[in-house]
């Protein structure tokens, strides 16, 4: 089975997902992404993999994703809700 790759059209919803937890990210307190991270880091996202998130350059695994939510206290839909490309 060949694996497929990710398309241009991809690019444009990863990069509206990390905009939008950036948002999420600020609007909960944090100065920034990196604050957000020395306070959840430790619970298996990395500095690296939320820099490539909140940019749009990688494609998150649902577990990652829960575990922003989970930072910032909200529900895992919530992150979907108005998000348009």
């Amino acid at each position: 089975m060949e694996r497929q790759r990710r398309g241009k059209s991809d690019d444009k919803y990863f990069l509206a997902l990390g905009k939008k937890i950036e948002a999420l990210i600020l609007k909960k307190g944090y100065k920034s992404p990196y604050a957000f991270w020395l306070d959840h880091g430790e619970e298996g996202l990395s500095r690296a993999n939320l820099n490539y998130i909140i940019n749009g350059k990688t494609d998150p695994k649902l577990s990652t994703l829960r575990r922003i939510c989970e930072g910032l206290e909200i529900e895992l839909d919530e992150l979907f809700n108005d998000l348009y490309v």
